[in-house]
């Protein structure tokens, strides 16, 4: 776990956004909210009352275009602005992420229906994969690389292990 301090001390947001301020300057503007479309007024409501095990939440990517003012009063942390999704331009899937995850989770047969935000799913991992490769040659397999090392370090015996003899619990000696 990571805990980031500082991120948001800058946001206009956070000083200005609280329900009753959202709700009155989204109007009748109607957010993504799972499979459905509503009034952040509406959703409010219903977040208070639901009592499903796996309730629905507001996930609109295109909030700051739908209104405006919220898009310049929100400000993306310093740490997660890289955005490699954005090669595809407009056919840029609504998530950001770790690029080797990425690639794997797009190779999966039901990522086609799991990714928003681009007309084209089915191609969505080539397509990414080759963008990536153009715009910075050699990034995936320097982090591939990485990732091979971090497994074969893991997989090392700690200085521990050596010294002991984990079935016995006891020291090992050698001279």
């Amino acid at each position: 776990m990571v805990l980031l301090e500082g991120c948001l001390d800058s946001w206009v947001a956070l000083e200005k956004w609280d329900r009753d301020s959202l709700v009155n300057v989204s109007g009748n503007v109607r957010f993504s909210v799972g499979p459905v479309e509503m009034r952040l007024e509406d959703y409010f409501r219903y977040s208070y009352q639901v009592k499903e095990e796996r309730p629905l939440y507001l996930f609109d990517p295109k909030f700051s275009q739908k209104v405006p003012i919220l898009g310049s009063e929100f400000e993306v942390p310093v740490y997660f602005r890289e955005d490699l999704f954005s090669v595809l331009g407009n056919e840029r899937p609504d998530y950001r992420r770790n690029l080797l995850i990425v690639l794997d989770f797009l190779k999966r047969p039901n990522a086609s229906t799991l990714v928003s935000g681009t007309r084209d799913r089915v191609n969505l991992h080539d397509k990414f994969k080759n963008a990536i490769e153009a715009s910075f040659p050699g990034t995936i397999d320097q982090l591939m690389q990485k990732a091979e090392e971090k497994k074969a370090e893991e997989k090392k015996p700690s200085f521990w292990d050596s010294v002991t003899d984990s079935k016995v619990e006891a020291f090992k000696f050698s001279f």
